[in-house]
Order: structure tokens, then sequence, then C-alpha cells
């Protein structure tokens, strides 16, 4: 758990002088420093615990005269429920509901210094703003983690059945503590139930079934470092619980159209899902035994952290899931713009676009309007042509020698939209497709046989399209004339598909056709007709028929 320096938030402390109020809140799973500037003063700092529920409270001094940082714990009434009385800390489970009180003073109110104080409730979030160690932890897999100041602990949670055997070790991998303590604590607020006395680790059978908390810290406190863990249960079984909760400890969510959801819990009748800032005040619960493992967000102020917890009904009772806690921060920002390309056509004009960004939110999609009077002065005007996700458009059906004018703009997932780029087209006959073509090679062979020669004409015929837009599937027939123009005597020996060609491309098509035995092309010309069933708009349809001869 990372500091979180008094200093830092001094204007709360100025607010909270102005306002005549004394405390300032602290988060379960939150570090934070303070400053103790006279012997006789103390910090206050404030957050809200329920009956039953597990407190553990570190505080150490880190610089100055005074010998140590000394605690109390005020309960709802202001009267003292606990004191450290000289030790490092407060472990305790809470007698009241309401809003609890920390007290951080010198040691005998002598001398002055600088603190840092550690807080953590059982059950509660484990993790806090600025720093993410800790968390839900599967048995088997190792974890890493960081001690960052001298009262730091890091709080892990599992959901674990009475009888099952845990063992949880954590070793030190780097810095100038000692080693490494554990601590194991049930899920409903009562004392730990292990801890490895200096060991490597800890070998327990639980007692109870829930969700069970560990506890990593220095030994005794006596310095910062990394350090790894795991656990490993037998039996080895991910027990029944709410996981995968989403969002997740430490999420930044940008836009309020979303929802909580869980993985659904085998045999659960329904769901509560409490929500709330969950520091001064308890969360509210907004759903109530509802049915599916989803609830849409309520309504959030941006720039707050929100806690959330989900609880499951079952035959047997119910399953309390882990807290987690999330920022909202509403996404303000519209995507930044990128570039766009118009490509007219003969009744089209294609459209393509790049580069838009979002840093935030992300981009959910693009909207695409145009006009014929001038560009859209926003993409609320004008008409749609397109909205989706895809980075190009073919702009159909569109009148020829009529400019179309162009507006495209992102959306991003908190719904802004950017201001849009514009382009301009003319689609024209003449930007349309261009087919024709060139033979590459055309030979006659024959053989002599006892009834005449038996002639082959084989060829390769290269077919280009010279055009600016691409040309649909096409057909070429292939004629054997007498004089080079297709005549209604002429043979069509061939027919081959073309498929589409893309502006300025060429397709090679090769022929081979047997003519009847006893009979030659020799004096005779090829005719190769593209686009044969005039089924592509083009801008020249006079160079379609490519002719070869006459043949040798």
């Amino acid at each position: 758990m990372k500091s979180i320096c008094l200093s830092v938030i001094s204007f709360f402390c100025l607010l909270s002088v102005c306002l005549g109020v004394e405390s300032l809140p602290i988060r379960s799973g939150e570090t934070v420093s303070g400053t103790i500037e006279s012997a006789s003063a103390n910090d206050k700092w404030q957050f809200y615990g329920e009956t039953g529920e597990r407190v553990i409270i570190y505080a150490f001094k880190t610089a100055g005269s005074m010998s140590g940082a000394y605690l109390k714990l005020y309960d709802t009434a202001e009267a003292v429920e606990d004191q450290n009385r000289g030790s490092s800390g407060i472990d305790r489970q809470l007698k009241k509901t309401g809003l609890y009180e920390i007290s951080v003073e010198a040691v005998d109110k002598s001398g002055t210094g600088d603190y840092s104080l550690t807080f953590q409730k059982i059950p509660g979030t484990v993790s806090a703003p600025g720093d993410l160690d800790g968390g839900t932890v599967i048995p088997g897999i190792k974890y890493s983690g960081a001690i960052d100041d001298i009262s730091d602990f890091d709080a892990y949670q599992f959901y674990g059945q009475a009888g099952d055997i845990a063992r949880v070790y954590a070793l030190k991998k780097s810095g100038d503590m000692t080693g490494m303590y554990i601590k194991l604590y049930p899920g409903d607020g009562k004392e730990s139930e292990s801890g490895n006395s200096g060991l490597f680790g800890i070998n327990h059978q639980l007692k109870k079934t829930g969700l069970y908390t560990i506890i990593v810290e220095a030994d005794d406190h006596s310095g910062t470092g990394n350090y790894e863990m795991a656990l490993i249960k037998d039996p080895a079984a991910i027990r029944p619980g709410i996981y995968n909760q989403d969002p997740e400890n430490g999420d930044l969510i940008l836009d309020d159209d979303g929802s909580f959801s869980w993985y659904p819990l085998s045999g659960a009748t329904g769901y509560d899902v409490y929500f709330g800032k969950g520091v001064s005040e308890s969360l509210k619960r907004i759903g109530s035994n509802i049915a599916f493992p989803y609830l849409s967000f309520p309504g959030m102020d941006s720039g707050d952290v929100y806690c959330w917890q989900v609880v499951a009904h079952t035959p047997s009772g119910d399953v309390k899931g882990p807290y987690f806690w999330f920022e909202y921060r509403k996404d303000t920002t519209p995507p930044s713009d990128g570039t766009i390309s118009a490509a007219p056509g003969s009744g089209q004009v294609s459209l393509s676009w790049s580069g838009f960004s979002d840093t935030e939110s992300g981009i959910n999609n693009y909207k695409l309007v145009f006009d014929t009077g001038g560009v859209p002065v926003s993409c609320s005007d004008g008409k749609t042509a397109y909205s989706g996700t895809n980075k190009s458009y073919l702009h159909k059906g569109l009148v020829n020698s009529t400019t179309y004018y162009y507006r495209l703009c992102a959306k991003d997932k908190a719904g802004n939209m950017s201001n849009g780029i514009t382009a301009s087209a003319m689609p024209s006959i003449l930007s349309a497709a261009d087919l024709t073509g060139e033979w590459k090679s055309l030979v006659q062979a024959c053989k002599p046989s006892a009834k005449g020669p038996k002639c082959v004409i084989k060829g390769k015929i290269s077919i280009m399209n010279n055009g600016q837009q691409e040309s649909r599937a096409s057909v070429v027939k292939f004629y054997l004339s007498d004089n080079g123009v297709i005549e209604g005597t002429d043979k069509l020996f061939k027919k081959v598909s073309t498929g589409k060609i893309k502006a300025g491309k060429s397709r090679d098509t090769s022929i081979s056709y047997s003519l009847l035995t006893g009979t030659s092309a020799s004096g005779k010309y090829v005719i190769a007709q593209i686009d044969a069933n005039n089924s592509v708009v083009e801008a020249d349809e006079s160079n379609n028929n490519i002719d070869f001869g006459p043949l040798p």
C-alpha cells in the first residue's frame, strides 16, 4: 500500500478547519502519512464501521523528536473503544455501528514528527487508489507485492470451507525488511485464526466457511521492500463465491452507461447489490434479490471513488462477495479527428479514413453524413450515409456530375462526438472503370492425322482496368472471325469470367480451343470481347474488343 501524504490533501485540511470538521476520511486498504506539529496536537481520521467488523490499524513514527505514534480508537459516542497502549497498532472487533475516529498523537504527548498510518477493515476493500497490492487470490498462483511504508501491510482474500487446509507462504525478495509476517482472519470479523510466528509461512485447518483475509506485512514492521506470496489449499478446489466482479479494484470508469457484473453462483436464487462511497457512510442496497448477475450503474458524481459488493442468496445461506472499488470520472473530451479520403467513381464515391483517437473511454463508432448543397455543419446535419465501426464506406446510387459534400465524426464510448473532418467528390462517368486488354501470346499448333490436321489455338490475354474505379465481375467472350470485326456468323468458342479488377490492376486469362479435325484457323482472327454482357459501367466503351490476327 502506498502512502497518501497529508500535505497532498492540504486543501481538505483547510476545508476541515473552515467548516469546523476535525477528521479526514480514510479508506479500508489505505496508507496515509501526516505530521504531529506540536506535542499536544493530534490528527484524526474517520471511517464508517459496523458492529462485528474487525479493524487493523498501524501507526509508526517516520521522522522527528517524538518517541513513537500513539493510537486511540473512538467509537460512535466519542468514547475510547481501544488504544495501542505502547504497541504498534490496534487489532479489534468493533462493538458499535456508525462513524469511528482514529486519533494519532505523539507517545506521552512528547515531541513532534511525521508518521505513517495504515488502516484495514475485515470485511472491507483490500486496496486503495495509488496502490493495487492485494485482492482475491486463487490457490496455486504466485502473487507479488510491495511494502511501501513502515506501517504498510497488504490484504488478500480467498473463499475457504471449514476443514480445508490452507498453507500460506510469503518470502521477502528485496528491501531492508528482515522478513515477512502473515496472519489469517475469518470473514466474520473474529480474531486471527493463525499467524506464522516468524516462520516461513502458516499451515492451518480452517475453522469456518466464507471469505478469509490474509494479512502480509514486514516482520516487526522492520522496513520496506518487495515480496512474493502464494496460497496452497487442500482440497485445491475453488470454493463457491462471488468471482470476476467488474468493475474491479482500481478500474477507471469513464462512462456511466454501463453495469456491474459477476460470474453467476451455482444455486443462487437471487443477488443483492450494495453501492456507495463506503468511507463515512454505509453502502446502500441498490439491487434486491435480482435474478441475473448484472445491474446497471446508478447515478455517480465525476471524480469520486465508489465501492460495491454482491451478496448471493442460496438455499444454504448467503454468500458474501468481496468489496471492490473503482473511480468514476466522466469522459467529457471528444475524440481527436483523423484524415479522410474520397475517391469518385461513376455513380459512387469510395471513402476511407484513419487516425482518429480517443485516450479516455475509446472510440465507439463513426458517423458519416453528406449533402449536395454544401458541407454539413455538424454530424447532426445533412443525411446519414453510414454509422458503424468500419473505416471505409462505398457510397453508391449517386448522380454523376453532382458534387457530394461529406463530414465524418467519431463518437466515443461516453457519447462525446468529435467536430469531424470534411471531404467532397463529384461522381462522373469519366471516373468509372475502363476495361480493355492486350494479347500476350496466341498461337495455333497443328498435327497431321489420317483425317486431316488437328489444330489447337492457345493464348493468353491480360484484362486491364485503366479506369479510376474497381470493376465488378464481367465476362470475356472469344470469337473466331474472318476479318477482326465481330459479326453474326463468327464462331463463339470460349467464355471466361474475369472477377473484380481494381483500378489500375490487371488479370491474365488463358484460353485453349481445339478446332474440328481437318480444319485450320490460318488467316483468321481471334477477338476477345471484354465485358461482353455490358455489366460494367465504363468510362470508355469503345476499347473492349481486342483482336489478334490473321493467324499464320
